[in-house]
């Protein structure tokens, strides 16, 4: 790595700390995988899909509503499942970044940082997933 691309990486690091996001580069030492590659695919296509604004939030209100959906529930919901990038894109909806989308897949109205709160449906506020225990 060049000392240019030193300085822009700890620049990146640095502002991406700041905003209280984790960085994270990909390299040969940790390669992008096939589910990550295909996930930021699909969104980055998501730009060229035409959704008209009402089916839209037609999908980001049914997967508010539920908390949570998995795909297969938001396709049996009667929404159109190509939306879901789309959304994601608008930072309307949210997913593991890590995995593809699957119809298991869990899509969320809130983004989550910590695992747990994600896999427990908690809000996004600090200790929200141990509240969330105590609200079911």
């Amino acid at each position: 790595m060049t000392a240019k691309a030193k300085a822009s990486f700890k620049e990146e690091e640095m502002a991406a700390e700041k905003a209280g996001m984790l960085h994270r580069v990909w390299t040969e030492a940790r390669p992008l995988t096939n589910e990550v590659r295909s996930l930021q695919a699909r969104i980055r296509g998501a730009r060229n899909t035409v959704a008209e604004p009402a089916a839209l939030q037609s999908l980001v209100d049914f997967v508010g509503a539920q908390r949570r959906a998995t795909i297969t529930e938001i396709v049996g919901a009667g929404h159109d499942p190509s939306l879901i990038a789309v959304g994601i894109r608008a930072a309307q909806l949210y997913v593991a970044l890590d995995k593809k989308l699957e119809a298991c897949s869990v899509v969320t109205t809130a983004p989550q940082s910590d695992a747990r709160a994600f896999l427990l449906l908690a809000g996004v506020e600090r200790g929200s997933w141990w509240k969330s225990l105590r609200d079911k």
